[in-house]
């Protein structure tokens, strides 16, 4: 059971990386990277451009913990 939950986590912060990569200036995206941290303060002190790489660098960290957590955990 606990196997099944550990992948089940994995598996969906896997997909929510490739997605904050693919897809870094969506409302969708924004919203839950609202959540995660506060994305429009970082458009509005640091500018557009730099809030859209912030949420590629956050997807691919969630893509690097979501391999890790797969691997070692399980």
């Amino acid at each position: 059971m606990a196997n099944v939950l550990v992948m089940l986590i994995s598996f969906i912060m896997f997909i929510l990386g490739i997605y904050f990569l693919l897809k870094p200036n969506n409302i969708l995206t924004s919203r839950i990277m609202f959540t995660l941290w506060d994305k429009k303060t970082i458009q509005r002190n640091y500018g557009k451009k730099f809030a859209q790489n912030y949420v590629r660098i956050t997807g691919f960290i969630l893509i690097i913990f979501s391999i890790i957590f797969y691997f070692f955990v399980r």
